[in-house]
């Protein structure tokens, strides 16, 4: 037990930034506390033997202000409820952030019992390291999980391949003894983005030569946008018509109800002139559009168009010069 008040009074120390630099990066004040008060709720979680709330709160705390004190008591509170796998996990990781911890004679045999745990049991430790982490990790073809990630395997020799977006696969393989627990680091390597070659089209498909030269003339886009607005405009009489007819029918009295269908009858002729105007020049666009985009390279032919309107009807003519 002094062992671990011990931990504690350092961890509250790295909170605070005072004891060295083990913060994976600076944290705000208020995280600092939040991580303190964290770490003190799971202590007394400790001391008072409940050992499960103890690891959730100190994981909690690492995740907040990352420092190795965290890490040693993590497996303190897991060799207490007799677990040596995450307790020997847990060590490891705490003098892998701390290789000159002044307490490493002292944890270092706890590591070697967990690890001959593990060899009674015929499997040992591993932990999977890559730079940037977030690796995707599979041991002899099998997904396992992502870096960094610690488990137990069979001794022997493995196939550990990486996985990353934007970044090379990467394989190697590794020994892994039956006596003692062992770390493999991997330094990803950027993938290079090459562009993708032209693809060829299947043999006996005739393709369409490319037709040069052509382009959309500003008249055949004021035809298109004229249409359009027309028949967005004839809609919106429509539906102006239709409200009107609609409070008509509603209306609480007749005198209310024939001024509703008078605005309805007076949105009519208007809505009708709209939708003529909109769909003659959207007829008239594409008609241009397709004359755009299938006139020859030279430019020898030239169509033009031209739309005409009254409050009848419209008429669309079009002129082919050679």
């Amino acid at each position: 037990m002094l062992r671990f008040w011990c931990r504690l009074t350092l961890a509250v120390a790295l909170c605070s930034g005072t004891a060295h630099d083990a913060l994976a990066a600076p944290v705000t004040a208020e995280a600092q506390e939040s991580a303190r008060k964290s770490y003190q709720a799971g202590a007394q979680a400790y001391a008072e033997g409940r050992f499960k709330d103890a690891i959730d709160l100190f994981l909690e705390a690492a995740r907040i202000a990352p420092n190795p004190a965290f890490s040693y008591n993590i497996g303190l509170a897991y060799e207490q409820l007799g677990d040596p796998d995450n307790a020997l996990r847990w060590y490891r990781d705490y003098l892998r952030e701390l290789p000159k911890a002044p307490d490493r004679a002292d944890i270092e045999p706890r590591i070697l019992d967990a690890e001959r745990r593990l060899r009674e049991r015929g499997v040992q430790q591993v932990t999977i390291l890559s730079t940037p982490e977030g690796a995707t990790v599979a041991v002899d073809g099998k997904p396992i999980g992502v870096t960094p990630w610690t488990g137990e395997l069979t001794p022997g020799r493995h196939k550990l391949t990486l996985m990353l977006r934007n970044y090379a696969d990467a394989e190697q393989t590794f020994e892994l003894p039956s006596d003692h627990a062992v770390d493999v680091s991997v330094a990803l390597t950027e993938a290079k983005r090459e562009a993708a070659p032209p693809k060829e089209p299947p043999a006996g498909v005739a393709v369409a030569p490319e037709v040069r030269g052509s382009s959309v003339r500003p008249l055949t886009w004021v035809a298109l946008g004229v249409g359009a607005a027309g028949l967005g405009t004839a809609l919106g009489f429509e539906l102006a018509r239709a409200g009107a007819v609609e409070s008509a029918r509603q209306s609480p009295t007749n005198i209310a109800g024939k001024e509703e269908y008078a605005r309805a009858k007076s949105l009519e002729t208007p809505g009708r002139i709209a939708a003529g105007i909109g769909a003659a020049f959207a007829v008239a666009g594409g008609v241009l559009l397709y004359l755009d985009l299938t006139s020859d390279q030279s430019g020898s032919t030239r169509t033009t168009g031209a739309v005409a309107c009254s409050p009848a009807s419209c008429a669309v003519t079009f002129t082919t010069k050679y």
